[in-house]
């Protein structure tokens, strides 16, 4: 405890501390009693409640603020991929064409000294697709039965009889409308190739 001796006349003044008592104080032989008001440090325990309460605070606000940084750190879910059928309905396809060399007749890279060079249109796509055979697929005897998942590029087939100037738009981002097919043969060199009806830059 804290002892703050005044005298009777004037008033004690413990620095704000609480719970104090008056009692008398003996000052000696010849001397006259004065009064001293004995502070107990109750104080002590209210600043130390009251700096509990506001490590509390600290502790909410910090909480919150890290869960704000993790939630704007968070990486977005992958988008999810879409699902064509083969043979069904024509279908738009979105991506940056591009020209590859690719080997041709007779081995299509078997023989390499004796193979031809070609020249392909290859659709690579802004995000994976998914490809299935449509329902009755079986019934239809179709060739495209084998489903394929998350493919990231599509050759193109253009018929000349279509007139798609396709050229002008090599290294650009286009939009392709066209029916899908599984790939066979050994001139279909991407798991899946379209059979294209559209092209058009975007």
């Amino acid at each position: 405890m804290k002892r703050c001796e005044v005298s009777s006349a004037r008033p004690a003044r413990c620095g704000g501390l609480v719970g104090c008592q008056t009692v008398p104080y003996d000052r000696g032989s010849g001397g006259r009693n004065d009064v001293v008001r004995v502070c107990h440090r109750n104080m002590i325990r209210h600043n130390l409640y009251s700096l509990a309460r506001y490590a509390s605070v600290i502790l909410l606000l910090a909480a919150f603020g890290n869960l704000g940084t993790i939630v704007g750190q968070e990486k977005p879910q992958p988008e999810t991929d879409l699902t064509y059928n083969y043979d069904g309905a024509k279908v738009q396809l979105l991506g940056v064409l591009v020209k590859r060399k690719v080997y041709g007749p007779p081995g299509y890279g078997e023989t390499p000294a004796q193979d031809t060079r070609a020249t392909i249109l290859v659709l690579k796509l802004s995000h994976a697709v998914n490809v299935v055979p449509l329902p009755n697929a079986n019934a239809t005897e179709t060739p495209d039965l084998d489903a394929v998942q998350a493919i990231r590029e599509v050759q193109l087939f253009i018929s000349s009889s279509k007139h798609l100037d396709s050229k002008t738009f090599i290294g650009s981002t286009v939009a392709v409308v066209g029916t899908l097919h599984e790939s066979i043969t050994a001139s279909q060199y991407t798991k899946v190739w379209m059979d294209v009806e559209t092209l058009t830059p975007r």
